[in-house]
């Protein structure tokens, strides 16, 4: 059984077996991507356009351990008491953009002021990638906002 921030990963990553680039950003960066969004492995190696295909079976394994290494990730990061949802909801948002901008994000500087509109109102400056506003991130972001209300 997937957790409510796992559903909103999985549903907007969606699975694929060989490595890729999701954006010309990332293209231009050479930051691949394999299975479900992943840009690294559990084991912290990063995942290189050359890497052999997975299968779905072997992707979502990866993505539950690293979704739990996010989940344990962010829970260290917040001061403040957080509901479930808010958590799922941040680790959903941490997964997609890594540990070093959650960290320094503003939605985590809000949440950790007790400022839980701001932080909810703050989810959506994350849906650009060099300068260019993504679809599937304003979606995605508007999927973590309500599950962080909830």
């Amino acid at each position: 059984m997937t957790s409510p921030g796992e559903e909103i990963a999985l549903q907007e990553e969606q699975f694929r077996g060989s490595p890729y680039f999701a954006t010309n950003y990332e293209k231009k960066n050479n930051m691949a991507s394999l299975g479900y969004g992943m840009r690294y492995y559990p084991c912290g190696r990063e995942v290189l356009i050359t890497d052999d295909k997975i299968s779905q079976a072997q992707a979502l394994s990866y993505f539950t351990e690293l979704f739990s290494q996010a989940r344990n990730y962010v829970a260290k990061k917040l001061l403040v008491t957080t509901s479930t949802n808010q958590l799922e909801a941040l680790t959903s948002f941490c997964y997609n953009i890594g540990y070093g901008n959650f960290k320094k994000s503003v939605v985590l500087g809000y949440h950790n002021k007790r400022d839980f509109q701001q932080a909810y109102d703050a989810l959506l400056k994350y849906v650009y990638q060099d300068g260019e506003e993504l679809g599937g991130l304003v979606r995605r972001r508007k999927r973590e906002q309500q599950l962080y209300r909830s």
